[in-house]
């Protein structure tokens, strides 16, 4: 959640560098005697536009984290990886999946236990 909020800070803070530049370099709005109103406005339509799209961001982001995590800590994925620790040298310990017991336990998906290829259905015509 820390990673995704800071990640959001930061296209947020890019956004508000980059209004900051464009109004820099482009001064002579500043110059101009004429009504600004729509030209405010619009720009807060766009950082609001904008920091609401980083907030969905952010939450889209914790939700695929979340769910990745769920989904590498199941007991589904527990059966598939055996945790195997060894002791390695300099390295420590690190973390070998058991490809002996994940053939048992996993399927394969790509196996459609066919031997012809299968022919693309969506672009052939009734008969």
């Amino acid at each position: 959640d820390t990673a995704c909020d800071r990640l959001a800070f930061v296209l947020g803070s890019l956004f508000e560098i980059a209004l900051e530049r464009d109004l820099n370099q482009n001064s002579e709005y500043e110059k101009k005697t004429e009504n600004m109103d729509g030209y405010v406005g619009f720009h807060a339509a766009l950082r609001n536009c904008y920091s609401r799209f980083v907030r969905n961001l952010a939450k889209e982001c914790k939700q695929l984290v979340r769910h990745h995590l769920d989904s590498v800590t199941s007991p589904y994925s527990m059966a598939c990886y055996e945790n195997s620790y060894h002791q390695g040298g300099a390295f420590g310990s690190y973390y070998r999946p058991n490809q002996a017991s994940g053939g048992s336990f996993c399927f394969e998906l790509s196996d459609t236990g066919r031997d012809e290829p299968m022919k693309d259905q969506e672009n052939i015509p009734p008969e």
